[in-house]
């Protein structure tokens, strides 16, 4: 009996596995009015700099904070809904001979609120925040890549292995240029309890960045703060990986771990000095409540 008992169960599973291969799933993610979804962030990397004179120099860098979406008024008609992010108890730490030069970790904020749209295709556009240093919006923004909502749902239905593309908007941390990734839906799994979509997205972004420029560019940012006055440009790559479980029921995300490394050149020209950069950092961002 047993036995008949676990072949119908292997049964059905490999007939919902076809099922999925063969029609494809719409994926997209459930609205609800205020609704709340509370998630804890962990964030660890390491830098290495090659500084003339004194080799290679390590800064290590572990970090956490608390990062809530909050919904509220919901467009149907629009498939879209009125949402607020905010991130608080904030909190870094630096260590190595490097670390006394990373701007803005003496003055955290408490919180960061973020508010804009959050639509069924889980795309979140931001609109507005408030309460952040510029400098460390940067570092932030350099490091907690994949940290929010997660990876964009295709327009049409797909099927386990199916890949779609991604285009990451314009950043300033970025180049200001729009940067293409590429996500798969990996299968079917649980987590916590929870049936979930496993979704996948990486790729290469290319860096070609002015830092004195960007600072300048930033909102109540005193020009050339972090720079002192001298041109700093960033080039090179970054590889980035994105590994998210969604609840196959609402599309929230229950887990998402992203990591990133590569190599980049740190040119001074006014000091006629280029410096190796490399280094990789893992966030890890899992649902509370």
């Amino acid at each position: 009996m047993r036995k008949a008992a676990f072949g119908l169960a292997i049964v059905a599973a490999s007939a919902a596995v076809i099922a999925l291969q063969g029609q494809g799933v719409l994926l997209r993610r459930e609205l609800k009015e205020n609704a709340k979804d509370v998630y804890k962030v962990e964030i660890k990397g390491t830098q290495n700099f090659t500084v003339p004179g004194m080799g290679e120099q390590q800064m290590g860098m572990t970090g956490s904070m608390t990062y809530a979406v909050k919904t509220g008024k919901v467009d149907a008609q629009k498939g879209e809904a009125e949402a607020e992010m905010v991130t608080s108890d904030l909190k870094f730490e630096l260590e190595g001979p490097m670390a006394g030069m990373a701007p803005g970790m003496d003055s955290l904020p408490k919180e960061i609120v973020v508010k804009g749209k959050l639509d069924s295709r889980n795309r979140l556009v931001p609109l507005e925040s408030a309460g952040i240093d510029p400098q460390m919006l940067m570092m932030m923004g350099s490091t907690m890549g994949g940290v929010g909502q997660g990876v964009e749902f295709p327009e049409a239905a797909v099927k386990i292995g199916d890949s779609w593309e991604v285009v990451l908007p314009k950043s300033p941390f970025l180049g200001n240029k729009e940067h293409k990734l590429s996500a798969r839906l990996v299968g079917e799994k649980s987590e916590s309890g929870a049936p979930v979509y496993e979704i996948v997205m990486e790729g290469k972004i290319p860096l070609d960045i002015d830092l004195d420029e960007l600072m300048k560019s930033m909102p109540n940012s005193p020009a050339s703060a972090a720079t002192m006055g001298m041109k700093v440009l960033i080039k090179g790559s970054m590889d980035m990986k994105v590994v998210g479980l969604y609840e196959k029921s609402s599309g929230r995300a229950l887990k998402i771990e992203s990591t990133m490394g590569g190599a980049q050149t740190v040119e001074l020209p006014d000091m006629g000095m280029s410096l190796p950069v490399s280094g990789q950092s893992r966030v890890l961002m899992t649902l509370q409540r």
